[in-house]
């Protein structure tokens, strides 16, 4: 039987989270993750905007620590349109 790492798991839980925030209006986490309007970057428009920092404790925000995972993913996995499709495709892409 070929199960996740533990660290594999925890990337999975805040790409979950991520998406959940990001794709649900209502959401009182919302305003945490700003998604980057414009730009050159190529890929899909849920693409978010990382903050620049001083200090190295800002580094350690959930917040900060998943923006570059989650600007990683292919465009299927973020434009997936229900968090059951969500979970199959990061799945599907990620480990097949």
């Amino acid at each position: 039987m070929k199960l996740p790492s533990l660290a594999d798991r925890h990337v999975r839980g805040d790409m979950l989270t991520t998406f959940q925030a990001s794709t649900n209006i209502s959401s009182p986490i919302r305003h945490l993750f700003p998604l980057k309007i414009g730009g050159r970057t190529r890929g899909d428009r849920f693409k978010l905007e990382k903050d620049n920092f001083r200090t190295s404790i800002r580094q350690t925000f959930v917040t900060n620590m998943v923006f570059t995972d989650w600007n990683a993913l292919l465009p299927e996995v973020v434009e997936s349109a229900s968090v059951p499709r969500f979970k199959d495709n990061y799945t599907f892409r990620n480990h097949s």
